[in-house]
């Protein structure tokens, strides 16, 4: 009598697991999106004092989200050594 009820609340649970994985990949994925585009924003606002530009798009601006400070000096790293 319990059997169909027990396949049933793991039918579901098994369920609820594989939209809210997903789910909560993108969330992350967009906070840390939003924080490194704020970062590259404020090194460009900085920066053009000194006539220094870091591309903003999103690629640089997750690569600056996920590895933070470390991940600002290696985008600056790379613009000045393959600035031609």
């Amino acid at each position: 009598m319990l059997l169909p009820y027990a396949v049933g609340l793991l039918v579901l649970y098994i369920l609820v697991r594989t939209v809210v994985v997903p789910v909560r990949a993108l969330g992350s994925a967009a906070y840390h999106l939003l924080v490194g585009g704020a970062m590259l924003w404020i090194v460009n606002l900085v920066g053009s004092l000194a006539g220094f530009h870091l591309a903003l798009n999103p690629v640089s601006a997750l690569l600056a989200g996920y590895l933070g400070i470390p991940g600002l000096v290696l985008l600056a790293a790379m613009t000045s050594f393959l600035a031609v």
